[in-house]
């Protein structure tokens, strides 16, 4: 009986995690077309440079 209920269970949880297919060949992937994290950084990146010249030039 509990055996029963344990693989019906497991059966449950395989049923909605179902991976999706994987991508044709030939094509890119959507997670580069919506990974931002390079730019996010570069901004981040160019803004604190900006800041700490206009900052350490004020005493001059």
């Amino acid at each position: 009986m509990f055996q029963v209920v344990v693989q019906s269970a497991i059966r449950n949880l395989k049923s909605k995690f179902k991976l999706r297919p994987p991508p044709p060949a030939g094509t890119t992937p959507e997670s580069h077309k919506k990974d931002k994290t390079g730019f996010i950084l570069w901004v981040f990146l160019v803004c604190a440079i900006f800041l700490f010249l206009v900052f350490t030039n004020l005493g001059l």
